[in-house]
């Protein structure tokens, strides 16, 4: 465990390599660095991870690895040290194995030699920073890796940068989860001058119990830190950056959607968990949060036609139930539930991209349209995904981990939320099998699309992720199996909820197959609808968000600027420019007839100056 270190700088490395060293090189030697660098940080992780399953053995559960000072001013001291426990270890692998599979995925995306070495030199970086984010032991540290995905974000946004909205779309994402990453600095501020550390152990301490129950200022920092987690994990109300950041290559959304910029949020809440539980009221918000969000985005979803964005909905959707799950203290079903999402969520992902490929970039699902008997790779793809995202009854481990989220909200007596919840999943039924429905059974007839070569690295990456999803099953299923049958009465509770979920998911199959899939009639009557226009284009559109936004926040903020950039020295100056421009111009046309008199002037105040000093 001691080269743990090194999952971080191989990539970093990598990172260095392609921006400085590789502006004449081969796309070859690029995707060797590229994709090489990763190789050996997943090495390592892998040999780490066997060390780590070793030493626990003989109850050795958590390992830190000193790297050396990093602040030392005064009282200030911050170290650069690794933390590795069951979490950290956890999200370590999720992300190096999807990261690694999306390089793979990679090699073939990109034609244009010189977007090629930046698109890995940004992948590179974007992993590197999520690892140090997720094996940092204090605030500070993590914070590093925190704006690092944070950039590399924007930075894979607007990678197109000459598209004129794929700039506006980074700089909004960035402002967005400037206001989280602000209350999160906030946050530190007040931890490190309450408890004089920023060591997540060291909080966690005994003697600082007392300071945490009865402080407003700690409740006024965790709050904070809440908000940077909405931000970050793209919650309502702070979840509009997310859709419009589909504007990003689609193998970097995969890797952002999947396993580091929108987990990071959900990280930081398991990481400091023990903070939050002297404050019930924040964590009884933070369900509350992710309720919200999994009914509004799989609403936003329905009415989406971009593919990428309505899997970005889905995205924002699953994570609600991670939020849910926090909520109610159920730390180990939401990291449960977010390495199976993380890994069929990069699988549609890069599958989309696939697709999209096929019809020269084309994103609209009206647009496109494929009988499933034209490609029975990418039907078989998506319809995995679908019933994977779905929570088919029985055979995909998302239904049993969202069932059991569902279970644990019944039992924590949150009747409402538990409505919620299982209305969203019935919701992500309909909106994924719509997308189905649309694009692998139309009528009509379809455009001709574009057949590309099967490039095998892409190929191999997508089945690799089918294979790792199903895997990932019976690996966490078989243990909270064993947990719950050992309680008759949470066995008899959860059979109910399955059979509830079982008969909404079928339900859901079926409508959507009868609105989408089968007759245009009942599609027509729905948009025809008066009610419908009305939910879908004016309650339940995600633009009202924007809307609210920029009539809350931005006109106000312009109007404010609009009245602070007038100077009362440049306003007096700009409105009379004119006249003081004529006065110097007449003085100097003065002074041009009489430059003579100037001279003799100037001549004679020297005679008088030398007649005084003598």
């Amino acid at each position: 465990m001691n080269l743990l270190y090194l999952t971080i700088l191989f990539p970093f490395l990598g990172f260095l390599l392609l921006t400085f060293f590789c502006n004449k090189s081969s796309k070859k030697f690029i995707s060797i660095i590229g994709v090489g660098s990763i190789f050996l940080s997943f090495i390592i992780s892998f040999l780490v991870t066997l060390d780590f399953i070793k030493n626990s053995k003989k109850n050795i559960y958590i390992y830190n690895q000193k790297l050396f000072n990093w602040i030392d001013i005064n009282n200030f001291n911050i170290s650069l040290n690794l933390y590795l426990d069951d979490l950290s270890i956890t999200i370590l692998l999720i992300v190096i194995i999807i990261g690694l599979l999306v390089h793979i995925y990679s090699i073939n995306y990109i034609k244009i030699t010189e977007d090629y070495r930046r698109f890995f030199s940004y992948m590179n970086l974007f992993i590197s920073s999520m690892i140090l984010l997720i094996l940092s032991d204090n605030f500070l540290v993590m914070y590093i890796g925190w704006e690092g995905v944070g950039i590399c974000s924007y930075l894979f946004i607007g990678f197109d940068y000459t598209k004129y909205k794929n700039i506006i779309f980074s700089m909004k994402s960035f402002i967005i989860t400037r206001i989280g990453d602000l209350c999160l600095i906030f946050s530190m501020i007040i931890l490190y001058n309450k408890f004089n550390t920023l060591n997540f152990t060291t909080l966690f301490l005994e003697k600082n119990q007392e300071i945490f129950k009865n402080s407003t200022s700690i409740y006024i920092a965790m709050f904070s830190i809440l908000i940077g987690t909405i931000g970050k994990s793209a919650q309502i109300p702070l979840n509009t950056w997310l859709s419009d950041a589909m504007s990003a290559p689609t193998p970097s959304s995969a890797l952002l959607h999947s396993s580091t910029m929108v987990i990071s949020g959900i990280y930081l809440i398991s990481r400091i968990n023990k903070l939050f539980l002297y404050f019930p009221n924040l964590l009884y918000i933070i369900s509350i949060i992710g309720s919200i969000t999994i009914i509004m985005t799989s609403i936003f979803a329905l009415s989406e036609k971009n593919i990428k964005k309505i899997l970005a909905y889905s995205t924002m959707s699953q994570l609600g139930y991670i939020f849910l799950s926090l909520g109610i203290e159920e730390w180990y079903l939401a990291i449960l539930h977010l390495i199976i999402h993380a890994f069929i969520k990069s699988l549609l992902f890069l599958s989309s991209d696939y697709l999209i490929n096929f019809y020269n970039k084309e994103q609209n699902i009206y647009k496109i349209g494929i009988f499933k008997n034209s490609n029975y790779l990418l039907y078989f793809l998506f319809l995995f995904g679908a019933f994977y995202l779905s929570s088919f009854p029985f055979i995909t481990p998302s239904f049993y981990s969202k069932d059991l989220i569902l279970l644990q909200t019944l039992e924590k007596n949150h009747l409402f939320l538990f409505i919620i919840a299982i209305i969203g999943s019935f919701f992500t039924v309909l909106y994924i099998f719509r997308m189905i429905l649309i694009i692998f059974y139309k009528k009509e007839k379809i455009n001709p699309f574009y057949i590309k070569k099967k490039y095998i690295f892409k190929i191999f990456s997508l089945f690799l992720l089918i294979f790792l999803s199903i895997f990932i099953g019976p690996w966490t299923i078989l243990p909270i199996n064993k947990f719950f049958i050992k309680n008759l009465f949470y066995k008899k509770k959860l059979f109910y909820i399955e059979l509830i979920s079982s008969i909404l998911i079928i339900l859901g199959i079926i409508i959507s197959y009868y609105i989408w899939g089968s007759s245009k009639k009942i599609l027509i009557f729905i948009k025809k609808n008066k009610l419908y226009k009305f939910l879908f284009y004016y309650i339940f559109n995600p633009k009202n968000i924007d809307f609210i936004y920029k009539k809350i926040f931005v006109y106000p903020f312009l109007l404010i600027s609009k009245y602070l950039k007038i100077d009362p020295i440049n306003y007096f100056i700009n409105k009379n420019i004119l006249k003081i421009y004529s006065i110097i111009n007449k003085s100097n046309n003065i002074l041009k007839k009489n430059i003579s008199t100037s001279y003799i002037s100037i001549f004679l105040g020297l005679l008088i100056i030398i007649f005084l000093l003598i």
